[in-house]
């Protein structure tokens, strides 16, 4: 019972490093398209990351208001 449960803490301590990787590398690729779309002015771009970013699109608006695309 003890070695099962060793296995599941270091799994699920496993899981969450997983997710925050994650979430690291979808910041650095919306940071990336947000770059992409305020400065090389590239509309692909922008369709792109609002896909991404739709739960939290507050760059891509703020972004989108200022930029004629």
């Amino acid at each position: 019972m003890t070695l099962f449960s060793q296995f599941l803490s270091k799994f699920n301590s496993f899981h969450i490093d997983i997710f925050i990787i994650l979430e690291i590398v979808r910041d650095i690729y919306s940071c990336f398209l947000y770059w992409m779309q305020c400065y090389l002015n590239v509309y692909r771009f922008q369709i792109i990351m609002m896909w991404i970013n739709e739960e939290r699109g507050e760059s891509f608006y703020y972004c989108s208001k200022n930029v004629d695309v």
